[in-house]
């Protein structure tokens, strides 16, 4: 009776060790349920399915060594390649390009750092990497059709009698208040930053310069930014000509305009000569994104007689063959190439 109760107690307590330490699992491979150690990392029911898993992700890893996803450094296309060298090309001319990039760079690194006076001349090439289109390509505003032409409504004359026109023409097209500065902007800041560059000198309206961190900005045709009264001069942020259901207009009756140059009007005297004197006194000049059709502006670069002049531009341009350096990439890849900016 002893021994029949103790057996029995005995049963029990196998019972209960059963249950506290052995726990239903389930097959990674199989699907199959079984009793697993609860303090072991079981997750196979048989060495069966243990040996075909992990000879399956043997295999797996094999494939992927032999297999790489890449994309090209240059144009982004998709590679995928077997086996071998991993390949960061897509084809020769991309890989050709990558050669010549890497020439330029090197020699316009070694310009700037041979010089201390340099100065930047900009057109709207700078900003079309921001998002903003430009005026002579091919997707620019003066290849699309409207129902003027474009130097017509940016005119004075249009602006004077055609005034809700102009307006309805100048915020859908001209205005682009959440473009963000790309990597020319952020770069030409950090080398203004750097103490090698003295000025910049643009003929954008769009401010991006400034949102960059840069300084001496000197804006040969104005900025939407800034905006005034024609009749009491009193000044407006580019929110009044914005919010206007119509033609903006201050308190005092009189249309607000925007602070930039129409056709048809003069640029800022001072203005002028600041910038020909930044540019006379530099010993490199960077042009980048204009293809210098755009007179007078155009015309400061002819008072330049540093020893280096860089054109960046995607174009051919009339000052190529008077150039040390031609440059026919992105303004933005171009010249970020050797330049640190903080947080990229």
């Amino acid at each position: 009776m002893l021994y029949d109760k103790k057996s029995t107690r005995i049963d029990k307590d196998i019972e209960g060790y059963i249950t506290n330490f052995f726990h239903d699992k389930t097959c990674i491979l199989c699907g199959d349920s079984f009793k697993g150690f609860f303090r072991t990392k079981g997750k196979f029911c048989s060495k069966r399915c243990a040996n075909d898993y992990y000879i399956a992700k043997r295999r797996d890893k094999m494939a992927q060594k032999r297999a790489h996803a890449a994309a090209c450094v240059i144009c982004t296309t998709p590679i995928t390649q077997l086996g071998g060298k991993i390949k960061a090309y897509c084809s020769n001319a991309c890989k050709q390009k990558a050669y010549r990039r890497r020439r330029y760079m090197s020699t316009l690194q070694e310009y700037i750092l041979q010089s201390n006076n340099i100065v930047f001349f900009g057109g709207a090439g700078v900003s079309t990497e921001s998002g903003i289109p430009d005026f002579r390509s091919v997707d620019g505003l003066y290849n699309q059709t409207w129902k003027y032409p474009p130097e017509v409504m940016l005119s004075y004359d249009f602006f004077a009698n055609k005034t809700k026109e102009f307006f309805d023409f100048y915020k859908n097209k001209l205005l682009h208040l959440n473009a963000e500065p790309n990597k020319a902007h952020l770069a030409l800041a950090a080398l203004e930053k750097s103490g090698k560059l003295k000025a910049v000198i643009t003929q954008n309206i769009d401010g991006l310069h400034q949102k960059a961190g840069s300084k001496n900005v000197l804006e040969l045709h104005g900025s939407i930014w800034r905006n005034y009264c024609l009749d009491c001069g009193g000044a407006y942020t580019v929110k009044a000509v914005v919010n206007a259901d119509d033609v903006p207009l201050c308190n005092c009756g009189g249309v607000i305009r925007p602070d930039v140059v129409l056709y048809d009007e003069s640029l800022d005297y001072d203005l002028m000569i600041n910038a020909m004197d930044y540019i006379a006194k530099a010993d490199m000049l960077i042009i980048g994104g204009t293809s210098l059709g755009v007179y007078p502006a155009a015309g400061l670069l002819e008072v330049f007689k540093g020893k280096c002049l860089v054109l960046i531009n995607k174009s051919s341009t009339h000052m190529d063959d008077m150039a040390d350096l031609v440059i026919r990439d992105n303004i933005g890849v171009a010249l970020s190439g050797f330049v640190h900016i903080e947080g990229h």
